[in-house]
């Protein structure tokens, strides 16, 4: 009877290891991309994409040639730019710091994400900070909530119908990227 129950419990830890192990590493997969390094190297593989920590893609990356091969960690200073499926992100330098910006829209205004890191107690969020520049300007303008209003009426002041909706507040800071599309059509 004893053996039973050991063998039991046995197995019963056993379940539970191996669900709990694919469980942790479920949320880690490689997807398809490229690197491109400070000399204009392109490396094609896989990039590492988790969903539990999605502001890592902001920091650094994890990449491999293929399944089985070394994995390499690249943070912002070491790449221009990285694609992980059809997202690209691009290195910039922002506050003193390297970082990862997405690349949400392009056209005649080019629009990016950038994630920063709040604490509040015990708890972190991860709040979007918005990015934009002219396709013919490399210098970044980093939108801030509070002037969003006046930022973009002056960025945007060849196109009146937009300047009149801003005016009329019918975009606000949410609505970023709905301002960028209807400016880029």
């Amino acid at each position: 009877m004893k053996i039973v129950k050991n063998t039991s419990i046995l197995l019963f830890l056993t379940i539970v290891t191996i669900t709990f192990n694919h469980k942790a590493f479920a949320q880690v997969k490689y997807r398809k991309g490229y690197v491109i390094q400070l000399k204009g190297d392109t490396l094609k593989g896989e990039i590492e994409s988790n969903s539990k920590k999605e502001f890592d893609n902001f920091r650094k990356i994890k990449f491999r040639a293929s399944a089985g091969m070394p994995v390499k960690s690249f943070n912002a200073s070491k790449l221009k730019e990285y694609r992980m499926d059809s997202i690209i992100f691009i290195s910039r330098k922002i506050d003193d710091l390297d970082v990862f910006i997405k690349q949400i829209l392009t056209g005649t205004h080019n629009l990016y994400e950038g994630r920063t890191e709040e604490t509040d107690g015990k708890e972190t969020s991860y709040l979007p900070d918005y990015f934009y520049t002219k396709s013919d300007e490399t210098i970044l303008i980093q939108d801030k909530p509070s002037k969003f209003k006046k930022q973009m009426i002056a960025f945007m002041s060849d196109n009146k119908e937009i300047v009149k909706a801003l005016e009329e507040e019918k975009y606000n800071y949410a609505s970023v990227i709905e301002l960028f599309k209807a400016y880029n059509k």
